[in-house]
């Protein structure tokens, strides 16, 4: 999975949205969940990208984000 400009998706990668920051916290396709987001509360989602705004809350994408996600950092 990768963001528009062909770099890939990780967890925890902070992203912008319309200029709101949000963060990356659930690849369900390759069982990855950020500690804030336990796989027993999203287990049903089983591929694309979950990603929480500050403004907006968690947007699921079914497939990769689309292009007006833009990666921003990631963590470290």
């Amino acid at each position: 999975m990768q963001y528009f400009d062909g770099t890939p998706v990780k967890l925890l990668d902070v992203v912008s949205l319309a200029e709101r920051l949000g963060r990356v916290v659930c690849l369900p396709g390759q069982d990855q969940y950020a500690e804030d987001y336990p796989k027993s509360d999203w287990r049903y989602l089983n591929r694309g990208v979950l990603i929480d705004f500050e403004e907006f809350g968690p947007i699921y994408y079914d497939e990769e984000p689309e292009g007006d996600i833009r990666f921003v950092r990631r963590q470290p």
